[in-house]
């Protein structure tokens, strides 16, 4: 026999071993799913007035010109009492919504009733306790002004002008270099405040057609009466305000604390640069509570200092003879602890200036159980897994507000216990293994359709929620493995219908009714359809609401599609929106079934087992991880908004698995530093919390990154 074919055997092993050392093609590529690896945490030093400002009281003092200020201010009672209610920082008024200052002042006018330097003398008292001091700055909230100075008035449609009580002037007219900046300027000048808050950074709904924007306007070829225009012209002229009073204040003393009120909104990179702190104001209830999770989950991606804000009122802000729930406070100063940020709290003092013990009793006990949770905190970031794409805002705080696919993204995931980030338009997208669109409006633009493409071809997972193909978006179609989805022309509504028993979990055996226009989905060859749409029998009245289902499926409505090697699901509905504004309980759970399609459990960062009630965050410090776990226990609602947490039920024997880089030295609870005993489960460390009141946290301490 031939020797060649006796060695025929050995040379198919040489070939198969080399075929299998060998990179695979961009075929065999695009046929396999990877998950993106996880992003490192990225660690910033926050800088040295951080932790001075943690425990900080904001003391409103919007006082009329009737009122005589100061009758029984007595210094040393006033910080002796805000130093007693364990506050670390302070926000004191230098000049208030009526445009009244606390101070001599040359620039502006003091207020007619004060015959002292009140702000001095506050100043001086703080330092002389340790207590970080801001002084307030209401911007272009300045009712006195606006009363004398009739051009320099906001002027809105029609030639309305803004006058009352938040009666606003225009940054455009001399106000801003007559009175705003020389005033700001002499603050810092003549008095050893640390910071400035400096509030009303805003156009209320964002126009004004007074004669000084019009001659800018004209000049800048920009059109007022186009909405769009007319925000981004109000837009560039704040931050033009704020550069201008960033340089110009920093020249004088490069150590004073800068915080611009109401630039936090969704895409505010550009302003990162001129303020020192970020705030999310979010006073509850005048806000809701998702409002501040939805921010500060996007602020902490950004790497600023920043905290949360809300009050010690029943509803909004200086309801004097009203206080809030002492677990209402913990609850809150610990949502805001527990995304690395810092809490303020909402007092308003009366006229005379003498703090209202009972209000500082409360703040005491709520600032005393923030104080024993910091330094598992402060310095803290957010560990990367799955992300919410927010459209970049433009508006002033209160018109600004997310809608409800954004909301109702916050919310699901929240519900669903996982860890998740909001990012904006320019963030990293690799950073993160899951990115959700929620179905908020804007859509994105091509840019960054085309971003989210590519990274779906390198390994990520998208989950595109109602999103429209018809336009710039449609160049996700081939990600997408979508060929079409128009909205329904004839059905208002529609049913889900499982396809597969993996859809099915936690849902009734039954077509599911989502109140909301679905879209005719096309898919394309290779899709996989996760959930079908049935449309009703028909359009007319029947029952009480709508028609039932019909037997067949008109199309899918949920699909999912292997794009290179990542994977992209297509809900064609909107399906966040709908969940966040009725008591459908379905969606959560469809878009749990999903969201194990694209990531499964096994290959998250966490596994909590927990009732809904109970919020998750992973953040990390050098060398530990945290995990925090709130309890949001809300009495029956009162009204629009109306929450108050009072008699707060704990939560028992919560099991949590969390992937970590490195097995820990050691885990425990915080503030107890109780240790707990933990075990490795399939590349997880796995421990049971035994009970959960408002906030409690896992350390894990020894960790390499």
């Amino acid at each position: 026999m031939n020797t060649r074919w006796n060695n025929l055997p050995r040379i198919v092993t040489i070939l198969l071993l080399f075929a299998m050392a060998v990179p695979a093609t961009a075929a065999e590529d695009a046929g396999r799913s990877e998950l993106l690896p996880r992003a490192k945490p990225r660690f910033k030093q926050p800088p040295e007035w951080f932790p001075r400002v943690a425990r900080n009281v904001h003391i409103d003092f919007h006082t009329p010109k009737w009122a005589k200020v100061g009758e029984k201010f007595d210094a040393k009672q006033f910080a002796d009492t805000i130093a007693a209610a364990n506050c670390s920082s302070a926000v004191v008024f230098a000049k208030c919504h009526h445009g009244f200052a606390y101070y001599p002042t040359k620039a502006g006018v003091r207020h007619p009733q004060l015959n002292f330097d009140l702000l001095g003398a506050q100043a001086k008292a703080l330092h002389e306790r340790g207590i970080f001091c801001f002084a307030y700055f209401s911007a272009n909230v300045d009712a006195y002004q606006n009363e004398h100075h009739a051009d320099w008035r906001q002027v809105h449609e029609g030639g309305r002008q803004n006058e009352g009580n938040f009666s606003a002037v225009c940054f455009n007219s001399p106000y801003r270099e007559q009175v705003f900046i020389p005033q700001l300027e002499e603050v810092v000048r003549n008095y050893p405040v640390d910071g400035l808050w400096i509030d009303m950074m805003g156009y209320y709904q964002d126009r004004c057609f007074c004669q000084h924007c019009q001659a800018k306007a004209t000049e800048q070829k920009v059109d007022l009466n186009n909405k769009e225009q007319r925000y981004h012209f109000t837009e560039e002229l704040v931050r033009e305000v704020v550069r201008e009073v960033h340089g110009r204040l920093k020249k004088i003393r490069p150590s004073i604390v800068l915080h611009f009120n109401h630039l936090t909104k969704l895409g505010m990179r550009e302003a990162l640069a001129y303020e020192d702190l970020s705030n999310v104001e979010s006073p509850i209830p005048l806000l809701n509570y998702t409002y501040f999770p939805t921010y500060a989950r996007y602020v902490r991606t950004l790497g600023q200092p920043f905290g949360g804000v809300t009050n010690r009122f029943d509803v909004g802000y200086g309801r004097f003879g009203t206080l809030k729930s002492e677990q209402m406070l913990e609850y809150e100063l610990a949502s805001m602890l527990a995304s690395g940020g810092i809490g303020t709290v909402v007092d308003q003092v009366p006229h005379h200036v003498q703090l209202e013990g009972p209000a500082y009793e409360r703040l005491g006990e709520a600032f005393a159980f923030a104080r024993e949770r910091e330094p598992w905190c402060l310095g803290s970031v957010s560990v990367p897994e799955i992300a919410v794409l927010a459209p970049n805002q433009l508006g002033y705080f209160g018109w600004a507000e997310p809608d409800n696919a954004l909301y109702g993204a916050v919310t699901c995931l929240t519900e669903l216990h996982q860890h998740f980030d909001v990012i904006d338009q320019d963030e990293d997208f690799d950073r993160y293994r899951l990115i959700v669109l929620p179905g908020a409006n804007p859509p994105p633009p091509p840019a960054v359709v085309q971003r989210l493409a590519d990274y779906v071809a390198k390994g990520g997972r998208l989950l595109a929620v109602d999103l429209d193909l018809s336009g710039e978006a449609g160049a996700l179609k081939t990600a997408l493995g979508v060929e079409r989805a128009e909205p329904s022309a004839k059905f208002k509504s529609g049913y889900l219908r499982p396809s597969n028993v993996a859809m099915q979990r936690g849902l009734p055996k039954m077509d599911m009714l989502v109140g909301a226009t679905f879209r005719d989905v096309v898919a394309t060859s290779g899709t996989e359809t996760l959930f079908s749409a049935v449309m009703p029998i028909g359009v007319d009245f029947y029952g009480h609401a709508g028609p039932p289902a019909s037997d067949k499926p008109s199309g899918p409505a949920i699909t999912s599609h292997r794009h290179g090697k990542g994977q992209a699901a297509y809900v064609g509905l909107p399906l966040l929106s709908v969940f966040y504004g009725t008591p459908t309980l379905a969606p959560r759970n469809v878009m749990a079934n999903v969201l194990e399609q694209l990531l499964p459990s096994d290959d998250r960062l966490l596994d909590v087992r927990a009732p809904l009630s109970v919020e998750v965050n992973l953040m990390a410090q050098p060398g530990r991880r945290v995990l925090h776990l709130l309890n949001f226990h809300a009495e029956r609602q009162r009204g629009d908004k109306r929450y108050t947490l009072e008699n707060v039920s704990p939560v028992r024997d919560i099991r949590c698995q969390v992937s970590l880089p490195s097995k820990p030295t050691k885990v425990y609870l915080a503030p107890s530093k109780v240790e707990l005993a933990w075990r490795p489960v399939g590349g997880r460390v796995e421990v049971t919390v035994p009970e959960v009141l408002i906030h409690q946290m896992v350390v894990f301490e020894g960790i390499e990154d």
